[in-house]
């Protein structure tokens, strides 16, 4: 399986805080995942504090074209 969480928000609220929440426990569990995030926001910069793989984007248009896709 592997997870992805977008939240392109700029700011640190409270469903940033629960995206890193989330992934925090997830990394435990050990479940494969991508934080997709808005570039130098403190999502990102949190979530590459946990060795997570992260993709920085500027707005949503980037977001949707770095998605990891499904390989088959």
């Amino acid at each position: 399986m592997h997870v992805v969480t977008l939240n392109l928000q700029r700011d640190w609220r409270g469903g940033e805080h629960q995206a890193f929440l989330l992934a925090r426990e997830l990394q435990e569990l050990g479940v494969r995942q991508t934080v997709v995030a808005r570039r130098r926001s403190p999502l990102a910069r949190r979530a590459m504090s946990l060795s997570l793989e992260v993709v920085e984007a500027a707005n949503q248009y980037e977001a949707f074209a770095r998605l990891p896709r499904r390989s088959t």
